[in-house]
């Protein structure tokens, strides 16, 4: 469910704050991705440091797209992810 968009966002987002997308196959879900170096995991990362670099990546995450569009609303994909981690316990 979560990939059901995933190479729309891709191309949407044109490598601004995610790796490029080079080629894709949306019936097959296949995609041809930039090569992309790691930098520092942030799980090395003092606490509060990860807060300021993940604020940073969602304000460049946040983008206007025209309506209509087919990118699913967050508050749907939580209410999924809700109810799929009650059935798991």
């Amino acid at each position: 469910m979560e990939g059901d968009h995933e190479i729309a966002a891709l191309r949407f987002l044109d490598g601004d704050p995610t790796v490029r997308i080079l080629e894709w196959d949306e019936w097959s879900n296949a995609m041809l991705l930039e090569h992309c170096v790691p930098g520092t995991s942030l799980r090395e990362m003092f606490q509060p440091d990860q807060d300021v670099v993940i604020a940073g990546l969602l304000k460049r995450f946040w983008k206007t797209v025209d309506e209509p569009h087919r990118f699913r609303p967050l508050s749907e994909m939580m209410v999924h992810w809700i109810k799929s981690s009650l059935q798991d316990k």
